[in-house]
Formats: structure tokens, sequence, C-alpha cells
């Protein structure tokens, strides 16, 4: 193998793609361990995908022993990791789909202004790449589920490990979870065919309906207004007023 016109000599010493002993002819006959860091560990460690340690020895048969002591090392490392992030729960869940319903309601505020709605065939445009777009995505589910399940899980993926949330592909929360990206990808069509239409709905609604279509509840002040009002008003009667002594 050539690295930098350097030729390397790689001995794998259990998993090639996770540990192996590392020597370079110019730097003293030197081996150096080398660990390559777990996909699902990548962003803890700062986008960092590998890291060396000079072993500070040229004997091979002592650096293959040096190497394998610290492999379990290392392995119990990343376990160690793992066991100190925190799974993927219902709050989590909640959290991550009211800042993903914000950003599709977003997006469809994007597409709305783009359009020229100063012209019947400019909103009747937007209105067929909405379908279009639409029955595309629907198709892909029906014909390639599992390739965009894949794109999703890239993305989910890429939420949970930002938040230093375990990713655990095969749990039934993260399923759920990208069920219900899904479910939320194919709603969005229906809010921009709402704007075109100028049916009146706001932010709120699409807030609601989301939470209708996904079945759990994200936006309690939406869904009973009137208990916040009245815990609001409440609160404001029973807080204590200060004493305001008359020094006149």
């Amino acid at each position: 193998v050539f690295l930098r016109n350097q030729q390397v000599l790689i001995v794998v010493v259990e998993n090639e793609s996770q540990m192996s002993l590392i020597t370079f002819p110019n730097s003293g006959s030197s081996y150096y361990f080398r660990s390559r860091i777990p996909t699902d560990l990548i962003e803890h460690f700062g986008g960092l995908k590998e890291f060396r340690l000079s072993l500070k020895c040229a004997i091979k048969s002592h650096a293959i022993r040096t190497t394998k002591i610290l492999e379990q090392t290392v392995l119990g490392l990343y376990e160690n990791i793992r066991q100190g992030m925190k799974s993927l729960d219902i709050d989590d869940i909640k959290e991550i789909l009211r800042i993903e319903i914000r950003k599709q309601i977003l997006h469809t505020h994007h597409m709305f202004e783009g359009t020229n709605r100063w012209s019947d065939t400019g909103v009747e445009k937007s209105l067929e790449s909405v379908r279009l777009q639409e029955s595309n995505l629907k198709e892909t589910l029906e014909s390639d589920l599992r390739t965009y399940q894949g794109e999703v899980d890239a993305k989910i993926e890429g939420i949970l490990k930002s938040l230093d949330i375990k990713v655990d592909t095969n749990s039934i929360n993260f399923k759920k979870l990208r069920n219900k990206f899904i479910d939320l990808y194919l709603l969005r069509y229906d809010w921009m065919k709402d704007l075109l239409g100028e049916s009146g709905k706001t932010d709120a609604d699409f807030k609601l309906h989301a939470q209708q279509k996904l079945r759990i509840v994200l936006f309690p002040e939406l869904t009973n207004p009137s208990e916040i009002d009245k815990k609001n008003a409440f609160a404001r009667n029973t807080h204590l007023q200060p004493v305001v002594e008359n020094l006149a």
C-alpha cells in the first residue's frame, strides 16, 4: 500500500476495518497502532475517523502483543461511550418532530413565496410541480421503500448523533420516528396545495394537522388553548404582589 509516496506495511491484528498494526519504513521501523473509529461514534470524536499511536517498538512480535492489549482497551472505551449515550425515548421523538414540522412548514412557505401568485398560470405551474413531487414520492414508497427508508435513516442518524443520542436503527422508537418522518414528508404537499389554493390555513392549522396525522400530542397549547389560558390567568391572579408602603 502507498500513502503519499511512502510505503506502508499494514499487519492485520483482528478486524482490518477496526484495528491494525502499521509501520513506515522511514520512521525508524517503529510500529504504530491504528484504530478506525466506528461510524456511530465519529460525531462524538468531532468527525475524526481514525487515530494512530506510536508503539515505540521495532520488534513485530512485541508490537502485535501490545496492539492486542490496546485493541481491548479501545473497544472497551468505545463501548463505554455508547453506554453513556442516552437512548431515544418518547420525549426525544416529540422534540425532534416539533423541529422537523417547523422546518417543513418553512419549506412550504419558501415554495409559496417563490410562486407567481399574480398569474393563474404561475399558480397552476406550482400546483402541477407539487402534484408531481407528491406522485413521485408515493411511487417511490410503493416501488422502492427500502431505499427511501435508508435515506430517511441517514437523516435521522445525523440528528441523533448531533444530540448525543445512541443510534439503534433496529429499535422500535427509531422505526416509529422514521415512519413519522415519512408521514410528515407526505403531509407537506397538502400544506403546499392549501397555501396555493388560498385556503386561509395558518401555521397553527398545519401543526394541528401534523399532530392529528402523526397521532402524537406535540403542541398542547394548540390542542386545548382554553385550558392554557385558564392556567395562565390563575397564575396571574395568585401571583404574590409586592407590598408598597405609603411613605408620604
